[in-house]
């Protein structure tokens, strides 16, 4: 009783700050928990399933650790058929995909010319110095059928509701590049990188005012029209307009064939030319381990990573990589591991659905269940100096103990990791949805509040 007691006024006392405004109507969930001596430090609303926005991607990060090794490497694999004649190869050149959401990515030490140099190396080492025939990208390791998670309309197209395929190339973003006059007037495209010529642009761009801008990409799966929406500053070139590539594997084999092209590779012919009966081994693109991955995830909150490492849960556990195998993965690990799942339920691996719901308790328990996993706290930024919590509670003295993932979308911010201070190890879940102040004082607040707590246990 006594601790129930000190969890309210605990709450009280460190959100007291917080206009009426700001919490009226809100819903407020944590679940602090002591590791070492198994004992909750506080809870309110443990068992209340809130919009988690994306600490999400926690769950599906820590259940890919569990159920691939950590050291594990993605292979893309390069083969050929067909049949090579005084060092040209006449066939078809085969990229066999294998989720890698790397490959060329730009969170690595990587780039699209990167990935087309290893390949002609690879051609080189086998005698291949130009080649005659079809690019063919594999995507069929992850089936597609149009599954988006629940997500907004108004977020696919979008750089962040990028899909993950069976073949993922250059974040599976493109760039449009565009130019603004005067206040009013017209916002034209002037390049597309890469090229989409199968897309076409509706442009209601609205040229208004300065620094200040609110432009994306909008459009549907299976639907090759984009729509320019939003506000962008007057009198700025080659402003940056970010939108999800619908089709990697067909962007990889163009861009790849124009590289060759341009690099004298590439053999144009019209002629049926003749494949053997099977494929033949070029090489292999390795993925960064596994560990690497998932420590991208949870600092630049990738949701195109943390949907690929989802599917590759569904493939391990349930023998199929899409979301619902991923999901059904998920659920099953941790119900096995005899966490309660009842506060959970998903729609995606990212969070970027609203539909998704993780009760504080359900998300406290599995950041015990991993706390001496090294791969999975090594994956979470440091508080005041790392990833999307670097400004977070950049004055406090905790801070350096900290590591947490945030999670926000309108109307919700959530917090959850760990405090390690070599003595005391917490699991740290704090979930405020619904709230109508600025996102900054409930940032502030929530900082203090994590900081008191800390104190006073």
């Amino acid at each position: 009783m006594k601790h129930l007691i000190t969890y309210f006024v605990l709450f009280a006392f460190c959100f007291v700050a917080i206009s009426q405004n700001t919490l009226e109507n809100s819903l407020v969930g944590y679940s602090i928990i002591d590791i070492k001596n198994n004992r909750v430090v506080a809870e309110r609303n443990g068992d209340m399933a809130l919009v988690p926005a994306s600490v999400t991607k926690l769950v599906t990060t820590a259940t890919v650790l569990n159920v691939i090794p950590a050291q594990k490497r993605f292979e893309t694999a390069i083969d050929y058929n067909g049949n090579i004649i005084n060092g040209s190869l006449y066939g078809n050149l085969i990229i066999r995909g294998c989720g890698d959401p790397t490959l060329g990515s730009s969170y690595i030490d990587s780039s699209k010319e990167r990935v087309f140099e290893n390949i002609v190396a690879m051609l080189e080492r086998n005698g291949i110095t130009s080649f005659c025939g079809k690019i063919v990208c594999d995507n069929s390791l992850f089936p597609y059928n149009g599954e988006r998670g629940a997500w907004l309309a108004e977020d696919l197209g979008n750089y962040f509701a990028a899909e993950s395929y069976g073949f993922n190339f250059i974040d599976n973003l493109y760039s449009l590049f565009i130019n603004s006059g005067s206040e009013g007037s017209n916002a034209d495209i002037v390049m597309c990188v890469p090229q989409m010529p199968e897309l076409e642009f509706i442009n209601r761009l609205e040229v208004k005012g300065k620094g200040k801008d609110s432009a994306y990409i909008a459009g549907m799966d299976f639907c090759n029209i984009r729509v320019l929406n939003g506000r962008m500053p007057c009198n700025v070139n080659n402003y940056k307009l970010k939108g999800a590539i619908p089709s990697p594997a067909d962007v990889f084999e163009r861009e790849f064939r124009n590289y060759l092209i341009s690099r004298g590779k590439w053999i144009e012919s019209n002629k049926p030319i003749p494949l053997n009966n099977r494929n033949i081994a070029l090489g292999v693109i390795y993925s960064p381990m596994l560990q690497e991955i998932v420590k991208i995830t949870n600092h630049r909150s990738n949701n195109l990573y943390a949907e690929t490492l989802l599917k590759w849960c569904g493939l391990i556990r349930g023998g199929c990589a899409t979301t619902e195998k991923g999901i059904n993965a998920v659920m099953s690990y941790w119900s096995d591991m005899g966490i309660n799942m009842g506060g959970c339920s998903l729609f995606d691996g990212s969070g970027l659905s609203p539909k998704n719901r993780i009760s504080p308790n359900c998300l406290s328990n599995i950041l015990c269940s991993v706390a001496y996993n090294d791969s999975f706290r090594m994956s979470l930024p440091k508080v005041g100096t790392e990833g999307t919590v670097r400004n977070f509670m950049k004055e406090s003295p905790i801070a350096k103990y900290l590591s947490l993932k945030t999670g926000s979308m309108q109307g919700v911010q959530c917090y959850a990791g760990y405090y390690d201070d070599g003595n005391k190890l917490f699991s740290i879940v704090v979930m405020v949805n619904n709230f109508k102040g600025t996102r900054k004082d409930i940032q502030n607040e929530i900082g203090d509040f994590i900081e008191k707590l800390i104190n006073n246990n």
